[in-house]
């Protein structure tokens, strides 16, 4: 009875590393047809540079006709390069700064979250102002994406400039 259960604790021992290391189990998987390893996520440099133009709104305590938001901070990519889901925590909260119409608004520390509805980056005292990209946005590749900066009670519509690497 007590080998029994010793070669079941082994056999669950070595089950769990491997699933925790990412592969599969060594009988299942042989030569050639065995997948490659998955790779952690991988911290990159993320440089992203937004411009808005504001439209006519009825009701807004503030107009904003044009403004800039820059934001710089490192996020997690899969080995492909791919968005990961997840929030910045305290050493790598992004710097961020808005200007409207001439006039900085905010620049500081934000916080950002990347989930499956896309990424909000906004001022630590939030909720604004705060840059929305939808998902997909933060990638490995250079590219525009389409954006949208919330400030005091104003949505304005835009695009964003995302780039990797040093700051």
């Amino acid at each position: 009875m007590n080998r029994w259960k010793t070669v079941t604790i082994a056999l669950c021992t070595l089950m769990m590393k491997t699933a925790l290391a990412g592969g599969a189990p060594l009988d299942s998987c042989k030569g050639k047809d065995c997948p490659p390893p998955e790779r952690p996520p991988r911290p990159v440099c993320f440089n992203v540079y937004c411009t808005y133009q504001g439209d006519e709104q009825q009701g807004a305590k503030k107009h904003y006709d044009r403004c800039t938001a820059a934001a710089s901070f490192v996020h997690l990519v899969a080995d492909d390069g791919d968005e990961v889901f997840d929030n910045s925590a305290d050493s790598s909260n992004p710097a961020f700064e808005v200007q409207c119409d001439s006039q900085v608004l905010y620049d500081g520390p934000a916080h950002r979250y990347t989930d499956r509805l896309g990424s909000r980056i906004q001022g630590i005292p939030g909720p604004y102002p705060a840059i929305v990209l939808p998902v997909g946005a933060l990638t490995e590749l250079r590219h525009y994406s389409e954006s949208s900066l919330e400030v005091d009670d104003q949505r304005l519509s835009g695009d964003c400039y995302v780039y990797t690497g040093p700051q």
